[in-house]
């Protein structure tokens, strides 16, 4: 999976939230805590469903990784559910 961190949605209000503790805002996007949405793989030429947004791509791989600008991604915050 490659995310184009352009692509995310980020509110003003996050930005501004961010801002006020010297955060980069696309940590908290990344990895920040208890808000939830629901992720999908739709064919690259499909007309997404109402209330979905591209943020990236996914490709066939035969080590699964997590890309953000094409670049590894390791979570180094954030909750770890199994810890």
């Amino acid at each position: 999976v490659d995310i184009d961190p352009g692509l995310l949605p980020v509110p003003e209000e996050l930005r501004a939230a961010a801002s006020a503790f010297n955060v980069e805002p696309l940590s908290w996007v990344l990895a920040g805590g208890d808000d939830h949405a629901l992720l999908a793989t739709f064919p690259a030429d499909a007309e997404l469903p109402a209330g979905f947004t591209a943020i990236g791509r996914a490709e066939e791989a035969q080590q699964p990784e997590v890309l953000v600008a094409g670049q590894p991604w390791a979570a180094d915050s954030g909750h770890e559910h199994f810890r």
